[in-house]
């Protein structure tokens, strides 16, 4: 099973990639601000010595651009030239592959850079065979479906693996409640010490996204390629647990250990 892995640029998260498997893509995110001003050459450095690093494990690289858009940023000289400037450096430091959300980033990106192998972000929210359908004509060599509103709707999921050719991912621990649209409000009322419903279990056991490591094995039996995680920023502890638990399809915990925003 593929995982994708997110370091959030951090070097330390490196050592999680498994050696030489080919399972492990190791992500992290194109940050807004770069449209607007270049990182000095000491943060491109480091930039680049991060992607070797990952490299050096065996594993992919992987950068999310899944920003649906830059304030038209993308659209000015300026930012355009800053976008592929940073996509030149990135791509001569090992990247192998970027997630988008924008189909305009996405036709940028397969134009300038057609050795890159380029997919869709969970963030473009492919919840059907016709939208899935859209990328893949325009050249998407995977997509990540949004974990609400598919996780749980084999119908769908399986609809759209039929429909496609390209590989598929899921997200698979996410806080988000299924199809649920004060599902952010109620995260909130969690952050703020909130209780009522959220103290409910079997509330928030029959409408979570989430997907048990026990039960990946289930999904890759009906097609699909693999898994995308996330991981609380500055939180070492619970980025190893999760990764270690998707990775050996098992844990012996509590499934909200696992769970990220």
């Amino acid at each position: 099973m593929k995982i994708f892995m997110p370091t959030g640029w951090e070097d330390s998260r490196i050592q999680m990639c498994t050696p030489g498997d080919g399972r492990c893509i190791a992500y992290a995110p194109y940050t807004a601000g770069w449209l607007v001003k270049v990182p000095e050459e000491a943060m491109k450095r480091k930039l680049a010595a991060h992607i070797q690093g990952v490299k050096k494990r065996g594993a992919a690289f992987n950068l999310f651009i899944d920003y649906m858009c830059f304030n038209n940023e993308e659209f000015t000289r300026k930012g355009f030239s800053r976008l592929t400037g940073m996509l030149d450096l990135f791509t001569a430091s090992g990247l192998d592959s970027i997630t988008v959300g924008s189909p305009y980033i996405f036709e940028l990106i397969k134009k300038r850079f057609p050795q890159l192998s380029v997919g869709v972000s969970d963030e473009a929210y492919v919840d059907s065979p016709r939208r899935a359908q859209f990328w893949e004509d325009m050249g998407a060599d995977f997509i990540i479906l949004p974990a609400s509103g598919v996780n749980k709707d084999f119908e769908v999921m399986i609809t759209i693996r039929r429909g496609v050719s390209c590989e598929l991912y899921i997200v698979v621990n996410s806080s988000s409640l299924n199809k649920y649209p004060y599902s952010d409000t109620y995260l909130q009322h969690s952050h703020q010490g909130g209780g009522g419903a959220l103290d409910s279990p079997e509330y928030l056991l029959s409408r979570g996204t989430w997907v048990r490591p026990e039960d990946t094995g289930f999904y890759l039996s009906q097609g699909i390629n693999g898994v995308k995680l996330l991981s609380e920023p500055a939180n070492e502890e619970q980025f190893i647990r999760v990764v270690s638990a998707y990775r050996d399809k098992k844990y012996g915990g509590n499934i909200a250990d696992l769970l990220s925003e």
